[in-house]
């Protein structure tokens, strides 16, 4: 059985290199993760008031203002990657961060390792999964309107802005579970098994 974790000298010899799928690649791929971002966030404001509702609180409580929007961005963006990068440590990984400005997006990192592909996706996958459990249970615990809205709105924010790991997700999915991915700033080489 292949190691869950390789660095990508260390690959297995028959893999190789089938794909470097790039964000970057395209001004039409960019586009599309930014609009499937932006057209996932009314679905997550549905779900953030279903929840609001769900927890006992008027839907009204979810108030929007710059600052809110703001604190609840910072607060996403440090949440959001810190968790991305102890799900990289958590295999061995050590993660990088940076913005890339070219796609307008954050990112986290892990230089000349390659990983099983369920690896990869629970990488990918990690900050929706532990956020959106994380600030709901934020807004049970913090006080005051101001905190509530707070939580729900990174909530919000960071459903929609999953939308990369998503997108990732998919170009991933496409591939067998033997395949062994290489994170890349801009995207993810893809190696499998030849011959």
């Amino acid at each position: 059985m292949l190691p869950p974790v390789v660095s990508i000298p260390d690959l297995p010899p028959q893999y190789c290199q089938v794909e470097y799928w790039r964000i970057t690649a395209s001004r039409k791929r960019i586009l599309q993760a930014n609009l499937l971002a932006l057209g996932l966030l009314p679905l997550w404001w549905l779900i953030a008031v279903g929840l609001m509702i769900a927890l006992g609180y008027s839907k009204d409580s979810l108030i929007i203002t710059i600052p809110r929007v703001l604190l609840a961005s910072v607060i996403t963006v440090l949440l959001h990657e810190g968790v991305h990068a102890l799900a990289v440590r958590a295999f061995g990984g050590k993660p990088q961060f940076g913005v890339l400005w070219k796609a307008l997006a954050f990112y986290t990192t892990v230089k000349g390792m390659a990983f099983k592909r369920w690896v990869f996706l629970v990488f990918l996958l990690a900050p929706l999964v532990v956020l959106s459990i994380l600030f709901p249970l934020m807004a049970v615990f913090l006080r005051g309107e101001f905190w509530l809205s707070v939580a729900f709105l990174a909530f919000m924010i960071n459903g929609a802005s999953s939308a990369g790991d998503v997108f990732i997700t998919a170009v991933l999915l496409r591939y067998p579970p033997t395949a062994y991915v290489a994170d890349e700033i801009d995207g993810v080489r893809i190696f499998l098994p030849i011959g």
